[in-house]
């Protein structure tokens, strides 16, 4: 691996000539939509979609992690209709359910909309880096390149705004090391219990 990333990471010549450079783009894109739109087609909402039996499956708390995972490769795989339709959809899909709010303002959106009010334990480092580093990763590319989303306001930020609000408790430790686990709908000390072990800081 070092012999085919030297030349690169010294700011020399690709190792790879334009014609094989090219069919590695077409087989990785290739790879990629396969997965990804799998997944749409038989994942979606859920988190993700077992590779052998192609039913979807929730790792964290159900709120469509891998759609977020994905936002920015679709821009880096040439792909900005998909990423537009991908966008679109999560801002359709997803809206922020204040917190504080009433049993009955969750229950009727939870009948409307998906959000990150879930009562579920998930992983602070997987949603940090996946769920809010998609939503900002997203955001940003939009602000360079506005056409990506023409008419986009901002609804990505509001919703990685929610969820880091959600996240924030994990930090909220004796030493200052976030815990490995928080539960988004109540926080560390929620429903579910997240004690702080030795063993349960994310490094």
């Amino acid at each position: 691996m070092q012999k085919i990333w030297a030349p690169l990471i010294a700011g020399g010549s690709s190792p790879f000539s334009e014609r094989t450079r090219r069919r590695l783009l077409r087989e990785s894109r290739a790879m990629f939509f396969h997965a990804y739109d799998s997944y749409m087609a038989l994942g979606y909402p859920l988190d993700g979609l077992r590779p052998q039996s192609c039913v979807g499956d929730n790792s964290q708390g159900g709120a469509a992690l891998t759609l977020f995972d994905a936002l920015d490769s679709l821009v880096l795989l040439g792909a900005p209709e998909a990423f537009r339709d991908a966008v679109n959809r999560v801002l359709s899909d997803f809206k922020v359910c204040a917190t504080p709010a009433t049993a009955r303002q969750c229950a009727h959106h939870a009948a409307t909309a998906q959000d990150f009010d879930i009562d579920a334990r998930v992983h602070v480092f997987e949603m940090t880096i996946r769920t809010l580093g998609g939503l900002l990763s997203a955001h940003s590319l939009i602000l360079q390149s506005p056409e990506l989303v023409p008419g986009y306001s901002g609804g990505l930020l509001t919703l990685a705004e929610d969820l880091t609000r959600r996240l924030l408790p994990a930090f909220d430790t004796a030493t200052g090391l976030p815990l490995s686990w928080v539960n988004l709908k109540h926080g560390a000390g929620g429903a579910v219990q997240c004690s702080f072990r030795t063993d349960d800081a994310v490094v």
